[in-house]
């Protein structure tokens, strides 16, 4: 709740006490749920944002493709001349081991045992030094070695088939996958990659497992 609308049910609570004074009314008689449903009433008055769902998940890792991301962080070691920028090659001869960003990135990304990248980005980064800071628009195509790779993302849809666990609702539901399909609407969080895991955390419309659609909405 925003703190224009914790102010305005303060006040509505408020006005209630007072009149409950006013007219003799003890505060016993305080409706029970009151303070919730009024705090219900100004969270949907938002939109359908109370209806996400939470959703934590631990799967096996089987590559990923994907198309752009929000942002995207790599953990690399032994980088090789395979990196570009704008047609000329990125010089990483002389780092063992760093961190590149691009924020946001607008292309190709696939993962496997190496980050393969093929798009645009407006801001990119090794070890926090901006490449070509003045320029707006980037160019970047190139592959990694990685050792983990955090992904910000927007998608408005997801599918993948691994083993591994679902947790939904903050925990409310816990589901096990055993190469099984695992479908996401509208999903809006973070992935986390190693060469052996991909984590993903973040709040969905909709999920479903195996093709069932998961009845559960989060409170």
């Amino acid at each position: 709740m925003t703190l224009k609308r914790k102010a305005t049910l303060l006040i509505l609570v408020l006005l209630f006490l007072a009149a409950s004074v006013g007219t003799g009314i003890g505060i016993t008689k305080f409706a029970p749920g009151l303070i919730e449903k009024i705090d219900s009433a100004f969270a949907g008055s938002g939109g359908n944002s109370s209806s996400r769902i939470p959703i934590d998940a631990v799967l096996e890792f089987k590559g990923l493709d994907l198309k752009g991301a929000n942002s995207i962080s790599i953990a690399f070691e032994n980088p090789t001349d395979r990196v570009s920028v704008n047609s000329e090659s990125l010089d990483l001869s002389n780092v063992t081991s760093g961190e590149l960003t691009a924020e946001p990135f607008d292309g190709s990304i696939n993962i496997t045992e190496t980050a393969n990248l093929s798009g645009k980005t407006q801001k990119l980064a090794i070890n926090e030094i901006a490449i070509l800071p003045n320029v707006k628009s980037l160019n970047i195509n190139g592959q990694l070695n990685y050792n983990a790779i955090s992904l910000d993302l927007s998608l408005d849809t997801f599918s993948y088939t691994s083993s591994g666990s679902v947790s939904m609702a903050s925990g409310k539901a816990t589901v096990s996958l055993d190469n099984e399909k695992l479908d996401l609407q509208n999903f809006v969080g973070i992935f986390v990659v190693s060469k052996n895991e991909l984590k993903i955390s973040g709040t969905v419309d909709n999920v479903r497992i195996a093709g069932k659609e998961i009845n559960l909405v989060a409170q």
